[in-house]
């Protein structure tokens, strides 16, 4: 027995000796995997050592730790990459962007993962707009090497929305919505930006998804309550008033919410329940402090149902040009076009051809020995100055046809801002689109905002409302208006431009009537964007904005194109009647023009200046006294 209890004692002891050996091994074994390659270390490891030191803080998200010591490693051996990517990353998440830069560019891309590749990007991002380019084509050719990289799907599809090509950001959205735990997320991203694009049965789907998938899903910029407004106001864009309901109702469950109020005002006036509507209303706030411009969340329903209750107004806005400014199916039938080929006016050899038949206007440009073709599907312009055919060539690509109608028609002439000669002879055909620069073009021609690309050729948006300018494009949709008309609300529910101040107005008719950046006003071109420049004139200066577009132009007629029509406004203020100053609105003093009192305003002050666009002229708005009397020069041909 004894025998056997000795035996035992030794059996444990080297059992106890073989398992420690074994731990010890092991132990010795990760010390050494974890010194080589700090990031393999677990969280619970006790780091040893600066750099993995610096990594088990990169684990915690102790950024200003790691920063610290990287930085330490980095003196003692400014060659250790792991030091400088350390260094690198840090840096983009402490906000130090300049910094970011030049150590990834030290590290170099061969050594850079995902995760880097998108602090690079955010680092261009937050260090100048000019760079979001760039940061966009980092993060495409990442995740051609990590194509399931969801931060860096997220950042492509926003930096491509602000570009604004919304097909790919859709496109990057959807894809990071495919990733397993990333679903409500990525179609959060999704319903944001088919919203944005006009596809409001798309953003619903995706969002009320989002929701379904998790009830609390969250994704910047759309935090909880505004993920539940944007799908509330969806499904109010589409007329779904119920569901709207459904899914607003659970931000008011926790307390009062006067913009969800709002929404669901609109909800129960879809459904048709005038008390329950005055409730919310009652719940949302001073109906003052809303925008008088804001469009209503509603579906659009066409001109005509404004010729019941506002028939003058709507006849003589259906006669103006701002009606014929969009042309497409129907519309293109019977437009006038060359008879036979026309030369180009810029290049010897190249020939221009049209060739209609039944349903079909088809354009061909003879460049070289080669035929470049393209199939017409929109007509931008009412043609008293011009207009410009857009259209798909033989492989799908959107041009703006290089050819374009002046004077009525009188004249073909080189499109505005197309090359004299262009490199590539298919540009003689027309100047491919991206889908951000049609969109802009489809969406300052027709009613519906957003209507551009794959948009316009939806029946819905090319019916006859859609098509040019008309009552919804400045009043916003009608279709809650006409059922809060008929609930007799006090609350009209459309937007009401006569509300809104003379500069809101202004700004209003600059979604169109300006070239979406700041232009040079002594520069020819300017007297085009008239929205632009008028706002610099010293009458509207100096009236404190007093002075705006429908000061002097009637919104719903086509413009006066006399000068003793507007002259009368301009004696207004400044007449000679008195013999001295006068107070002007804002409170201004104003004195007669020392030159001719009593006219000739228009023709000296806001003189017609051509050369911007052939064959026509355009009335310059930054009234002022031009130097030596004469207008600005007439603009260089197209190069």
């Amino acid at each position: 027995m004894a025998g056997e209890a000795l035996s035992g004692r030794v059996h444990r002891r080297w059992w106890l000796a073989l398992g420690s050996g074994v731990l010890l091994a092991l132990a010795l074994g990760a010390a050494a995997i974890f010194t080589i390659d700090p990031t393999r270390a677990p969280a619970w490891w006790p780091a040893t050592g600066p750099l993995a030191r610096a990594f088990h803080a990169e684990r915690l998200g102790d950024w200003e730790q790691v920063s610290q010591l990287a930085r330490e490693v980095a003196r003692a051996n400014p060659k250790d990459s792991d030091a400088l990517l350390l260094l690198a990353r840090s840096s983009a998440h402490l906000g130090r962007h300049d910094q970011a830069l030049a150590q990834f560019k030290r590290v170099g891309p061969a050594a850079m993962d995902a995760e880097d590749n998108r602090l690079l990007s955010a680092s261009l991002l937050a260090t100048g707009r000019d760079n979001a380019r760039l940061a966009g084509q980092i993060l495409e050719k990442s995740l051609t090497r990590t194509p399931d990289h969801a931060p860096s799907l997220a950042d492509l599809a926003r930096i491509l929305a602000v570009q604004g090509d919304l097909p790919g950001a859709v496109m990057r959205a959807e894809a990071l919505s495919n990733l397993p735990g990333h679903e409500p997320s990525g179609l959060l991203l999704v319903g944001l930006l088919r919203s944005r694009q006009g596809d409001h049965a798309g953003a619903a789907k995706a969002l009320a998804r989002a929701f379904e998938l998790d009830p609390a899903a969250t994704e910047p910029p759309l935090t909880l309550s505004a993920g539940r407004k944007l799908l509330a106001t969806s499904l109010l864009k589409l007329g779904r008033g119920d569901q709207a309901a459904e899914a607003i109702e659970p931000l008011l469950a926790h307390g009062p919410d006067p913009d969800a109020s709002w929404l669901l005002s609109r909800a129960l006036i879809q459904r048709g329940d005038a008390p329950g509507a005055i409730r919310a209303l009652a719940q949302a706030g001073n109906p003052a402090d809303r925008d008088p411009l804001a469009p209503e969340p509603a579906p659009y329903v066409g001109s005509d149902s404004c010729t019941s209750c506002h028939p003058a107004i709507a006849r003589a806005q259906a006669a103006s040009r701002h009606a014929r400014t969009f042309a497409t199916g129907a519309g293109l039938e019977g437009l006038a076009v060359p008879s036979s080929a026309l030369p180009d006016p810029h290049a010897s050899g190249v020939r221009h051809a049209w060739k209609s038949s039944p349903g079909a206007l088809r354009v061909e440009a003879h460049a070289g020995d080669r035929a470049y073709r393209a199939l017409v599907e929109f007509a931008l312009g009412t043609g008293d100055r011009g207009m410009t055919l857009v259209g798909p060539d033989d492989r799908g690509v959107m041009r703006e046809l290089r050819m374009s109608r002046y004077d009525e028609g009188r004249v073909w002439d080189v499109t505005t801002g197309h090359q004299a000669t262009p490199a590539d002879h298919a540009d003689y055909l027309g100047k491919a689109l991206t889908a951000a620069e049609l969109a802009r073009c489809i969406g300052c021609h027709t009613t519906v905002p957003g209507a551009g690309g794959d948009a316009a050729r939806d029946p819905e948006v090319a019916s006859a409302h859609a098509q040019g300018i008309r009552c919804e494009r400045c009043h916003g949709p009608a279709g809650n208006h006409l059922k809060a008309v008929a609930l007799k609300l006090s609350d009209p529910a459309i937007a009401r431009p006569s509300k809104a101040g003379v500069a809101a107005v202004t700004r209003l008719c600059g979604q169109c009537h300006s070239p979406g950046h700041p232009v040079d006003p002594d520069a020819p071109a300017s007297a085009r964007f008239q929205a632009e420049t008028l706002p610099l004139s010293a009458c509207v200066v100096r009236s404190g904005g007093a002075l705006g577009c429908v000061t002097c132009h009637a919104p719903h007629r086509d413009v006066e194109t006399s000068a003793a029509a507007y002259e009368p406004r301009c004696l207004a203020c400044h007449s000679p009647e008195g013999g001295g100053a006068k107070e002007a609105p804002g409170g201004v003093k104003v004195v007669p023009c020392p030159v001719n009192p009593r006219s000739g305003c228009i023709a000296c002050h806001m003189p017609k200046v051509g050369g911007d666009v052939p064959h026509s002229t355009f009335t310059d708005h930054f009234i002022r006294a031009h130097p030596g009397g004469k207008a600005p020069p007439k603009q260089a041909a197209p190069n």
